[in-house]
């Protein structure tokens, strides 16, 4: 029972490593579909027809409206993606001091890439089990680094 609870306290952990980076990428990925639904407007705007439907001046204003919103959406993701590459830097960074390459590219796959353990297996000619396995231990070294880095704050 208590290896489970330790198992269970290392995932705690890791996912506390990784909540930042993967909020970040939930807040792309949601400002992606506005992004796609505000294009969307613009061509339904733009399509021919409309523009007797409503009138010319409402339209352009709709249209300078949404303009105005693709372009504060394209800057703010702009940001966000800025963010999310200093911030995978630093993952990386972290990964490095692990000092075995392919524990750095099975955890940069997996957490920052988002690849499937059967994917990277694939892609690094490997076992599954071996890419799992390697996984474990990649973690509990970062864990170690991690904890240790903390302390000496």
């Amino acid at each position: 029972m208590a290896k489970k609870m330790s198992n269970n306290s290392k995932k705690i952990e890791i996912d506390r490593y990784f909540f930042k980076y993967n909020s970040l990428l939930n807040k792309i990925f949601k400002n992606e579909i506005e992004l796609d639904t505000l294009n969307a407007k613009k061509t339904s705007i733009n399509s021919p027809g409309l523009d007797e439907k409503l009138g010319s001046s409402t339209s352009n204003r709709g249209l300078e409206n949404v303009l105005i919103q693709i372009e504060e959406k394209e800057s703010y993701l702009s940001k966000l993606y800025t963010r999310k590459d200093n911030l995978k830097k630093k993952y990386i960074k972290d990964f490095k001091k692990i000092g075995n390459n392919n524990y750095e590219i099975i955890l940069t796959q997996y957490y920052l890439e988002k690849l499937t353990i059967k994917a990277i297996a694939s892609q690094m000619n490997l076992s599954i089990d071996y890419i799992k396995k390697s996984k474990r231990i990649a973690l509990d070294k970062l864990l170690k680094i991690i904890k240790k880095e903390e302390n000496n704050k």
